[in-house]
């Protein structure tokens, strides 16, 4: 087989591995991933009946106190602090930082919860490998079903539901930084396939006629 033969055919069976990987859709994937952050908290308890009735029961007390007038992230800290089984968060109120989607989460159940939940309101009980959960989102970003509201705050009038508010300007600041992101993967498939490509070259340019 002459060289540029040879060449051609070392393109052939290792470029597909370069498009298998759809650079786009890495991108798109990355993009989508980077506009939607949370900050939510969890209460967990053990994963048997027992521990799914005594979520219920938390949650009952934690409407109780929001309807009462304690705002619902100070009402469900204080449960976290004092009922959670999780010992990594209950000290911060169940607090499980700012995340995105299928994060620093080893759960995906209990990862989904924290995007599908709605803003500011106590979800659960939801299971999850770990236990039964109760959990409350007060702020996410770019997320499409909160109608561009991104956080909760007490309300000062008197009212026992939160405020929620909006931020108009949020999604122009994430896309900066996921254009940033954009920018680099580009430039990261763009030169792995040219080396691939130039690699085969060379493997076909060294070897006998």
């Amino acid at each position: 087989m002459t060289r540029p033969r040879l060449a051609v055919s070392a393109v052939l069976v290792l470029a597909p591995l370069c498009v298998s990987f759809n650079p786009v859709q890495r991108i798109r994937k990355d993009f989508l991933a980077l506009t939607v952050r949370a900050s939510p908290r969890h209460l967990m308890r053990p994963r048997t009946e027992q521990g799914r009735r005594e979520c219920a029961a938390i949650l009952k007390s934690i409407k109780n106190s929001t309807a009462s007038g304690t705002f619902v992230v100070d009402a469900f800290a204080a449960a976290a602090t004092q009922y959670s089984s999780d010992a990594e968060t209950a000290a911060s109120g169940g607090l499980l930082g700012e995340m995105i989607q299928q994060g620093v989460i080893r759960s995906k159940a209990l990862d989904r919860a924290c995007f599908t939940a709605n803003l500011g309101e106590v979800e659960g009980p939801v299971e999850s490998e770990y236990g039964w959960h109760l959990v409350l989102t007060p702020e996410r970003i770019n997320c499409k079903k909160d109608n561009g509201y991104v956080r909760i705050e007490p309300r000062t009038d008197g009212i026992s539901t939160p405020k929620y508010v909006k931020e108009d300007n949020s999604e122009r600041a994430m896309q900066g930084e996921a254009l940033g992101k954009t920018v680099q993967t580009v430039a990261f498939w763009a030169l792995s396939c040219g080396f691939i490509a130039e690699g085969a070259a060379l493997i076909g340019n060294s070897l006998p006629s």
